[in-house]
């Protein structure tokens, strides 16, 4: 049940929803979990007209400010990007993506990874380009911000892998050594104590080792457990 407007009335038009109109709901609800907008309803084939913003169904290549504001956030995290990976993201139809790509105009600067064309907010590229490459043990949850970027090649390309990551039902959690793949884990409660199960890609280092175990410690005490178990599977061979 989505949330409905101050005075309880559903802000809906009753038209055939399309690549733009979805787009308009995803931009909509971003702006209520915001606070922009006061609310809105779903319904069989409605759509919501947002009364701060004024978001509506456009034959056009307007823009507003809400849609705009949703890329350049996407950009900042999970840029450099593209207009397709956007799209995926969003969960919104490609032309459409690539037309608000568009109007952002000189607000982008093109660059390439891998060969491959993708921008960058040009108000980002100072910064971008003094980033440090990653370093230690990280131990990324499920669903982890990071974890929802589309270009998951970066992370890992090798597609068995991907499967294994992003799965149907509940995705293991990601254990990255100096910004590479390393392993899979999954924790497990039983009684006062926690369970972290490691499935290695690699051979664990010792280092490595007493970095997972302390991390593995630092949930534990999160989730108010006496200690943590970590268990390391074997390395494939």
């Amino acid at each position: 049940m989505f949330p409905r407007s101050r005075d309880g009335k559903a802000l809906v038009v009753e038209q055939p929803l399309d690549f733009e109109d979805s787009f308009d709901i995803f931009a909509a609800i971003q702006a209520v979990a915001a606070g922009a907008l006061d609310g809105l309803q779903r319904g069989k084939f409605r759509f919501p007209i947002a009364q701060n913003e004024g978001l509506r169904r456009r034959q056009t290549a307007h823009f507003s400010d809400t849609e705009k504001t949703l890329l350049r956030e996407f950009l900042r995290s999970y840029g450099p990007a593209d207009a397709a990976l956007f799209a995926g993201w969003a969960g919104i139809g490609i032309r459409y993506a690539a037309k608000l790509w568009k109007s952002l105009g000189d607000d982008l600067v093109p660059v390439t990874v891998a060969g491959q064309e993708r921008s960058l907010l040009a108000a980002d590229e100072d910064e971008f380009g003094v980033a440090q490459p990653a370093e230690g043990i990280v131990m990324l949850p499920a669903y982890d911000p990071f974890l929802q970027a589309r270009d998951r090649e970066i992370i890992t390309p090798d597609t068995a892998r991907q499967k294994q990551i992003w799965r149907f039902n509940v995705n293991p959690g990601v254990v990255l050594e100096n910004g590479k793949l390393l392993a899979l884990w999954r924790a497990r409660r039983s009684g006062a104590r926690l369970g972290v199960e490691i499935n290695p890609y690699a051979k664990i280092s010792r280092k490595a080792q007493d970095a997972m175990e302390k991390k593995a410690g630092e949930m534990a005490a999160v989730l108010g457990k006496s200690s943590a178990e970590l268990t390391i599977g074997p390395a494939p061979k």
